[in-house]
């Protein structure tokens, strides 16, 4: 079997288990800033020893940084942590949050390495830590700092512009000083002396010019002496004329269409779709297959927003709320079944609830507001946003071309993103998980509306879109479901919403 390589990190983050929470903060920010850490939240692998993996990390690390706070004084895998760094001779840093004295131990390893202190807002100075751990310089002195400054010194770039600077100014000067001294006079047998009689007005411009043409090699000497001293020409400053500014019109910044995100070390994108005007629901006029409450069509005007390209997988799940798969089986009952088994595959067995729990602790970490789709969204996402494409699934009127259902899933949820995307590049809208939605069920208006947000109060909530284990009908767009806020099954998901 092939050996993977080791993986290398930009920094080692060490704390206090008191402090995951500031340590996961900093962590972010420091992954969404480009700098890989190893933080053991984040990076232990299952089955992995928690010395050996520690040992790893810092092997494995360019840098160390201690998340100094008042919980690191007097804890011994801390002052072990250090003391490997230390004899490893890592580049140490220590991210201070608080005023609270450093023990001896720790002020032996921690005097000279670069501090930072960071109180009383310990999120102000991240990035000076940010700058500081790129700063860190390895293999022989390689700056992690790309396109730096450092490349290119100005002072030795300069040296050659300043000469080229000089020589017209030494022309300068030497042109002036034939002018005024008359006794200074070219000594060279071919020069020629052109002066022209100068007007008592100052409006023209007077005129040396030393060309092949107007040059008297026969001229001597003597003759040029002869020619009486003409007075030095008063030297006057013209103010330079003034010029209106011109208009400069910022560049429009490029409309994102994308936003990726990375959580322990698991990316997701969420993708920009253009709100608009469509026509919601369906009827058996218009489908034989439509119940009574996918009606009546009504017109919906939504906003823009963002969607996420897939549905929310177990391993996003798990780096947000450090929950398996198999553990959120059990919320279920004891004897569940699961259908689907992987990193890539969707998150199943979660209630309404449980939703809501995993958006409120993504929010917390990425400073951001995700959301559930409303159902409105939804629909208007699974037919194609502002192109309405009038297909019965959600990218194609061949349900096998875009999505995992009833006859060809196997009896299992499968990875994300293996079908085909509709139009707006969105995966599985149909079939593989169903996926809860933020509205209350209920029935439809006849009004038309903007930006619906469904019922105020309701016994289900919905959700939509098929699933593996639905029939070819149940996975159309219009089609419709609801469920109590605590319910769970072995199909129903989620897919994330995002406000611009």
């Amino acid at each position: 079997m092939k050996n993977t390589p080791e993986k290398k990190y930009d920094v080692f983050i060490s704390h206090s288990s008191k402090d995951d929470h500031l340590a996961m903060e900093i962590y972010e920010y420091l992954t969404q800033n480009d700098v890989t850490c190893w933080l053991d939240t984040c990076s232990i692998l299952p089955g992995e020893p928690y010395s050996a993996s520690i040992m790893r990390g810092l092997n494995a690390s360019r840098c160390f940084m201690l998340l100094y706070t008042k919980n690191v004084i007097g804890s011994g895998h801390i002052l072990n942590e250090i003391d490997n760094a230390y004899n490893k001779k890592k580049h140490i840093l220590t991210y201070v949050v608080d005023k609270t004295p450093m023990s001896e131990e720790l002020n032996y390893y921690l005097s000279r390495p670069q501090q930072i202190h960071s109180y009383p807002n310990y999120r102000e100075k991240l990035s000076v830590l940010l700058s500081a751990i790129k700063d860190v310089h390895v293999d022989g002195g390689v700056n992690l700092r790309k396109n730096s400054s450092r490349d290119c010194d100005p002072r030795k770039a300069s040296k050659w512009w300043w000469t080229l600077l000089l020589l017209p100014l030494l022309a300068l000067a030497l042109w002036l000083g034939l002018k005024l001294d008359d006794n200074n006079l070219p000594s060279n047998e071919h020069a020629t002396a052109c002066i022209d009689s100068i007007p008592a007005t100052t409006d023209n411009i007077m005129c040396c010019d030393t060309t092949q043409d107007d040059m008297h090699p026969t001229d001597s000497i003597s003759e040029l002496q002869s020619v009486e001293p003409v007075a030095p020409l008063p030297v006057v400053v013209t103010p330079p004329k003034k010029e209106t500014a011109p208009i400069i019109k910022p560049t429009p910044k490029k409309e994102e269409r994308k936003k990726c995100f990375s959580i322990g070390g698991v990316s997701f994108e969420m993708i920009k779709i253009d709100g608009g005007t469509f026509l919601m629901g369906a009827t058996t006029e218009q489908d034989k297959d439509a119940f009574v409450d996918e009606g009546p069509i009504h017109e919906v005007t939504l906003s823009d927003f963002y969607v996420g390209e897939t549905e929310v997988t177990q391993a996003l799940w798990y780096a947000v709320l450090g929950i398996t798969i198999d553990e959120q089986k059990s919320k279920k009952k004891a004897d569940a079944i699961l259908h689907g088994v992987g990193a890539t595959h969707p998150i199943y067995y979660v209630s309404y609830n449980d939703c809501m729990e995993f958006i409120k602790v993504l929010n917390r970490i990425t400073n951001e507001d995700f959301r559930l789709l409303t159902e409105a969204e939804w629909e208007y996402v699974a037919r194609g946003g502002k192109q309405q494409c009038a297909y019965r699934y959600s990218g194609s009127q061949m349900i096998d071309d875009i999505a995992w259902y009833k006859d060809n899933s196997n009896d299992s949820s499968q990875p994300v993103a293996i079908k085909q995307p509709n139009r707006l590049g969105i995966y599985d809208l149909t079939g593989n998980v169903s996926e809860w939605c933020m509205d209350w069920y209920d029935t439809y208006p006849v009004e038309a509306q903007q930006n619906p947000q469904g019922a105020s109060k309701g016994a289900y909530r919905v959700y939509r879109g098929g699933s593996w284990h639905d029939k070819e009908v149940d996975s159309r767009v219009t089609c419709r479901i609801g469920g109590k806020t605590e319910y769970r099954s072995s199909d129903l998901g989620l897919r994330l919403a995002l406000q611009p």
